[in-house]
């Protein structure tokens, strides 16, 4: 009765049990393990249990499988199965040996299916690597951006000739700085659409403006140096340029192979405009941004009309167009 009784109770477990002989064929499986691979309750004798392992996970299983068998010694492992209806599922084996008067007769042991286990901890090893990525990423940018305010703030210092201009000017400095980085909290996450940084530096000026160009994203970097760039350009078109009188500015671009943005400043109707007799802040940090963060150059001309400017630049920091020594791989026209 004992006997019966544990057959029984084996039988109808909710858990995947199985038995084995000395050349590790299937001499019993309980019901579950039976529906599990589709046997009938007669053939269990003829049924390979290898036949349903993934060819890929073969060393995964027969290793321990095998050395277990030779020592005679439980042993554990994991491999992908499948299923009757097709579907691949994780078993985890967990095997012990089985002996008769001190013989060994074969193993016995319980598979577990974990698939949701092993899916739940693959998501969570993801999450975690993302948010040591985002950590990292992090850190990396608040130290880009606490170099670029000091740079700002030593460059802005030099040319400022009272404190209260010199607060003015680095304050304006940073609110472009700031309008940039709330795109790259947006939706975007750590790109920045070309258009949008524009609108956000120029939009505020109210004056007419023509915006032309492909969609262009920006990785961090370009966007925050070129918000910079296009604010100073726009502070020096409002008080020497265009928008120092009735004025208008155009701004267009394309994308050339590289890829490298080719960005045409335009400003007329201003008052007319002359070659400044020494670089400024302006000029000096324009020209450090593009050449030093941007990998790319600006030509001007100071036009009866206005000035015009091309600016040529990399969207990405990883752009493959860039020489050596990190500048542009062709020179501006």
């Amino acid at each position: 009765m004992p006997n019966a009784t544990f057959a029984s109770v084996a039988e109808d477990a909710p858990a995947l049990l199985w038995r084995g002989d000395t050349e590790g064929r299937c001499v019993y499986l309980n019901k579950a393990l039976r529906e599990f691979w589709g046997v009938p309750d007669d053939g269990v004798a003829d049924f390979t249990w290898s036949s349903t392992l993934l060819p890929e996970d073969a060393d995964l299983v027969h290793g321990p499988f095998s050395e277990g068998m030779a020592r005679q010694t439980g042993f554990r492992c994991e491999g992908r199965y499948r299923r009757a209806d097709g579907e691949i599922r994780i078993l985890e084996t967990i095997a012990r040996p089985r002996f008769e008067n001190g013989v060994f007769v074969g193993m016995v042991g319980v598979n577990t299916d974990v698939t949701d286990q092993r899916a739940a901890q693959a998501l969570l090893e993801a999450n975690e690597a993302r948010q040591r990525l985002l950590v990292h990423e992090m850190s990396h940018r608040v130290k880009n951006i606490l170099a670029t305010v000091l740079s700002i703030a030593s460059l802005t210092s030099r040319s400022a000739t009272s404190l209260k201009a010199f607060s003015e000017t680095f304050e304006a400095r940073i609110l472009a700085l700031a309008k940039t980085h709330d795109l790259l909290t947006g939706p975007g996450g750590d790109h920045a659409d070309l258009r949008e940084v524009l609108e956000a530096e120029l939009g505020p000026y109210g004056r007419p403006l023509s915006l032309t160009g492909e969609p262009v994203q920006l990785d961090a970097t370009a966007a925050v140096n070129l918000a910079l760039i296009i604010h100073e350009l726009a502070t020096n078109a409002a008080k020497y340029g265009a928008y120092a009188a009735d004025g208008a500015l155009r701004v267009a671009w394309t994308v050339e192979p590289g890829p490298r943005v080719v960005l045409d400043w335009t400003e007329t109707g201003g008052p007319p405009v002359s070659p400044p007799t020494r670089a400024g802040f302006g000029s000096r940090l324009i020209s450090r941004l593009l050449k030093g963060e941007l990998a790319g150059e600006i030509a001007t001309e100071y036009r009866k009309s206005g000035l015009v400017a091309r600016l040529r630049f990399a969207p990405s920091q990883s752009d493959d167009s860039l020489s050596c020594d990190g500048q542009a791989s062709r020179p501006l026209p």
